[in-house]
């Protein structure tokens, strides 16, 4: 009886966030209404209940997690920059892994909110990044830039890598889950997201440290968790 009620949970959960991710995870999605999306989200007051949790759903942000305990050998002294960071789900991940000291970046006020009542973040950055804005931090602040599913329609465009390696210190990292497809299917990534990366590799910008494909990034679809560290 347990175990079929946690299937009709799962079940549940499942259809309740593919309806709304389909929605906002269309390939050619605007930064507006994706954020219209978000606002709606939050003010409904389940974007906790619908992503704090690995029910067979959302396994971006564990791996995320998993990156971040196998790179990075001082958690409790390491600074992290949270991209995207929504409700400090993936902090509050870290927390209890025992890392001590984030920050936030997420162009949601609602979501900003939501994350700062939990006190986990030392800094809250209410913006966007990209095209043109740049994070209030000095270059090389940070021991690593985390981003779990921000990199997707309508978010993070790929100009942002430039600011991004900017802000890690050398010998940081950037650890980041994307879904696979969106490589191809996403107009703002297609030929352009991973082509750069490779050239800030030819560059001396950063190297590949980490690039793998997984099941079950979000809701049975492919994710690759990719690692760079900056030179």
């Amino acid at each position: 009886m347990q175990e079929q009620r946690e299937s009709q949970s799962v079940a549940e959960l499942n259809k309740n966030m593919t309806k709304l991710v389909d929605n906002l995870l269309k390939p050619d999605q605007t930064y507006e209404e994706s954020q219209r999306l978000y606002t709606e989200w939050a003010d409904a007051g389940s974007y906790d209940t619908m992503l704090n949790s690995r029910q067979k759903v959302y396994a971006g942000p564990y791996d995320v997690r998993d990156a971040c305990l196998q790179l990075l050998s001082e958690p409790e002294k390491a600074l992290v920059l949270d991209l995207g960071s929504g409700s400090g789900i993936i902090a509050q991940m870290l927390a209890e892994k025992g890392f001590k000291h984030f920050h936030g970046l997420d162009p949601c006020k609602e979501l900003i909110e939501i994350s700062r009542k939990k006190g986990i973040y030392e800094k809250l950055f209410e913006q966007y990044i990209g095209n043109g804005s740049v994070v209030d931090a000095i270059d090389d602040t940070y021991d690593a830039v985390i981003s779990n599913g921000a990199f997707c329609p309508g978010h993070i465009p790929c100009d942002a890598l430039h600011e991004i390696i900017r802000v890690i210190k050398p010998g940081g990292y950037f650890i980041n889950t994307i879904r696979k497809e969106f490589l191809t299917i996403v107009p703002e990534y297609k030929d352009r997201l991973e082509p750069l990366m490779n050239q800030l590799v030819e560059e001396g910008k950063w190297k590949k440290i980490v690039w793998k494909t997984y099941s079950n990034h979000f809701n049975e679809k492919d994710g690759i968790l990719m690692a760079f560290q900056v030179c």
